[in-house]
């Protein structure tokens, strides 16, 4: 008689799927009958309104068929996780992780059995650190330029790790290693680079990003994818969706380069093998700065052959060996001034956010959209002239060089952001609100943060006004720097 009564509740319930979690405390409870579970998954399955569970309860169903004697422990787990209905859409997503590999499921079932049976335990965690005042060492080489021994390119790593350190930092200090050799060979045949190189192997990177900053103060691999170039690998895996070509991140903060980009704008990025926006959704990968993070998971399951590894070591020699080698820097102003102009709406689409504010408190963007045009046209007339110099000038083949080296300086603000001095670049610095994440106009981006909220609208709309006006000023000071240098005859 219960088995008509629950097949009546449940399809009362699912008509509204917020209640979801109900029916399946009603199933557990009242349902007498094992055998006719099956009956109730289907009839639940067929009626479900919330698409987000469809394939998770179809799949769960069908691993839990394959081996009835797995029932009882699902339902206890089940049952036991109704208590506390916050975490039932959390395991359910855990569950479906695990069963994209059915060999770990039966594990997890049991580790949960096993602490199911004392759900009120309580666990008492003792940390013990070692705080103290020591040395840390910035292991430092360099290579002499021949032409130009006073510009200098620099590839850096950490090396120190929370705990072994198989991925963050050893893969990355391993690609420095491959270039500081790939370099060496390259000397001992009478190699010389034009401009200085520095390799630098940073210290206590994790506990502040100190090493790197206190020297910065002081101064396809892919299996199936034979045959094609590790460019139209990446540009098939991470492909930008408003250009036709490779994704390109904003560099937040979280590692080495932080001091030098975004204090003392020397151009700065980095290259790594990442994931497939198209198909990995987590984050960052699952052992980060975890015990589990050693060599053996990297050699077993992250980069079996290396191939990855090697791939990366390849990119980032190629660009250091064409920094320091390329008689004009390979620096394109023209992209930097399609990445202004993309970023200014993006910014200009936030605040359109709040128009009637806007139009109450005057606020304009227009400054900024002209300072962003000055730019573009100072960088195309600056690729033009590029084309037409004199090479066998040293003096203008310096000066142009210059120019590129220096322009990222041209967007420091000295006093530096609001409340965060230390990050003093206008267009890039981490977000405030995650910073491992890039942000774009940073000034104007936290002005608007929660601005539906400020206490006194007048003043928080005036501070978008003056980010605005600081922002517009930079821009066109940069704009400034790409112009003709007085006495460059031959490139005029």
């Amino acid at each position: 008689m219960r088995f008509n009564l629950v097949l009546r509740i449940t399809f009362e319930l699912l008509q509204e799927p917020m209640r979801f979690n109900l029916v399946l405390r009603i199933t557990f409870e009242l349902l007498q009958d094992p055998m006719r579970f099956i009956l109730v998954l289907r009839i639940t399955f067929e009626l479900l309104q919330e698409p987000m569970r469809f394939n998770l309860v179809l799949r769960i169903t069908f691993e839990l068929l394959q081996d009835p004697m797995r029932f009882i422990l699902v339902l206890r787990i089940t049952f036991e996780l109704l208590q506390e209905p916050m975490r039932f859409n959390l395991v359910l997503r855990i569950t479906f992780e695990l069963l994209q590999d059915p060999m770990r499921f039966i594990l997890v079932l049991r580790i949960t059995f096993e602490l199911l049976q004392e759900p009120m335990s309580k666990v008492r965690m003792n940390i013990h650190t070692n705080n103290q005042v020591t040395r840390i060492y910035n292991v430092i080489g360099w290579i002499r330029g021949a032409v130009e021994p006073d510009r200098y390119v620099i590839l850096g790593g950490h090396r120190d790790a929370w705990v072994f350190g198989g991925i963050d930092p050893v893969s990355g200090a391993a690609v420095v290693h491959e270039n500081v050799r790939a370099a060496g060979k390259l000397m001992k045949r009478g190699w010389r680079p034009r401009r200085t190189l520095i390799f630098a192997s940073w210290d206590a990177e994790e506990f502040g990003l100190l090493g790197s900053t206190e020297w910065a103060e002081v101064l396809s691999p892919e299996e199936g994818e034979e045959g094609m170039s590790l460019y139209e690998s990446w540009h098939k895996r991470d492909n930008s969706t408003d250009r036709d070509a490779p994704w390109i991140s904003k560099l937040g903060s979280g590692s080495d380069f932080e001091a030098y980009f975004i204090r003392l704008g020397i151009a700065s990025g980095r290259a790594r093998y990442t994931k497939n926006r198209k198909t990995e959704r987590y984050s960052s990968y699952p052992v980060y700065h975890s015990v589990y993070e050693t060599y053996e998971i990297v050699e077993r399951f992250y980069d079996p052959s290396f191939r990855r590894l090697e791939a990366v070591a390849r990119v980032r020699g190629g660009l250091i060996f064409s920094l320091a080698d390329s008689l004009i820097l390979p620096l394109d102003c023209t992209e930097y001034a399609s990445s202004l102009s993309k970023y200014a709406n993006s910014i200009h689409q936030l605040a359109l956010k709040h128009p009637a504010a806007m139009q109450q408190f005057g606020i304009s963007f227009d400054s900024l959209f002209s300072a962003v045009e000055n730019f573009t046209v100072a960088a195309r007339d600056f690729h033009q002239r590029l084309d037409q110099l004199d090479t066998s000038n040293a003096l203008d083949v310096r000066m142009v060089n210059d120019q590129l080296m220096y322009l990222e300086r041209a967007f420091i603000d000295p006093l530096g952001l609001p409340g965060r001095p230390f990050y003093r670049h206008v267009i890039f610095a981490p977000s405030s609100h995650n910073k491992y994440a890039g942000e774009s106009f940073p000034g104007i981006y936290d002005a608007l943060f929660d601005i539906e909220n400020a206490v006194n609208p007048q003043k928080a709309w005036d501070e978008v006004e003056r980010q605005i006006s600081i922002s517009a000023f930079t821009v066109n000071a940069a704009a400034g720097t790409l112009k003709p240098v007085v006495g460059q005859t031959d490139f005029l």
